[in-house]
């Protein structure tokens, strides 16, 4: 696959980061998977280095149904996503469940390079999913072309306490996966907002959009890198967002209708 030849030759150091905006169909991994494999393959076309997805993107976030998936999801095959970051030197954080010691957690999976994939797992669960869920125990961190990346799962992404960890870090970017509706997304990027204004964290956040737990996710997948955010991925568009991290720039680029 040929890299995109929109970018000038002197910009081929440059980090750039994608956010991912999906509609997973809840239940149905692997329908859900050719759309991840064409949104990955479309991050490649446009020369990204990271790739981000929402919160238990693969699945779509349903936690009644999700401890009946895990053993599915577990035997389903995902090299080619490894093969993939192989051989286009791509990082991919793909949200799927995966097993705890008792109840199902929620994570990101992680595909480098050449590397075995690893699993971060959310740390610090809403009140509601801790009948469905348990927590993750070990914080993961990525560094990419020199910058420092903190990933973190939508609820935990707003605590203090794991804000802190970017910070303890010195995370030069925080990835948040999230399933947020209207209101939802509104709140985490206010919040976004203020931890970039008190500390220079600069914020790229994954949302996806169609029904979801009772309720419907409202995009607006963007990147808070000044007082103000930007979102370029409404509440109706499959795409990504991507952020040039060393010029500051965004753009979007939406998934064909047919894929």
């Amino acid at each position: 696959m040929v890299r995109s030849n929109l970018y000038a030759e002197n910009t081929v150091n440059h980090l750039r980061v994608a956010s991912a905006q999906i509609l997973s169909v809840p239940g149905h991994f692997k329908e859900n998977f050719s759309k991840h494999l064409a949104l990955i393959k479309l991050a490649v076309a446009n020369g990204v280095d990271v790739i981000l997805f929402p919160e238990l993107s693969l699945t779509a976030y349903e936690p009644k149904m999700i401890k009946d998936l895990v053993p599915l999801v577990e035997q389903f095959d995902l090299s080619e996503v490894q093969d993939i970051s192989n051989r286009h030197n791509l990082t991919i954080l793909l949200g799927l469940p995966t097993k705890g010691t008792t109840n199902p957690r929620i994570s990101l999976r992680i595909f480098q390079a050449n590397l075995e994939p690893i699993d971060y797992s959310k740390q610090l669960l809403h009140e509601d999913e801790l009948a469905y869920f348990e927590p993750g125990s070990q914080q993961e961190f990525l560094e990419v072309k020199a910058v420092k990346i903190v990933p973190g799962i939508c609820y935990e992404t707003m605590q203090e306490k794991h804000n802190e960890i970017a910070l303890a870090e010195k995370a030069d970017l925080y990835l948040a996966s999230v399933a947020k509706d209207q209101q939802g997304i509104l709140k985490a990027v206010e919040h976004y907002q203020k931890l970039y204004h008190n500390t220079g964290v600069i914020t790229l956040v994954s949302n996806c959009i169609g029904p979801m737990d009772g309720v419907i996710c409202a995009g607006m997948s963007t990147v808070i890198h000044r007082h103000d955010s930007l979102v370029l991925l409404n509440e109706k568009e499959e795409g990504l967002l991507i952020y040039d991290y060393h010029l500051g720039q965004v753009r979007k680029v939406l998934l064909p209708l047919e894929i």
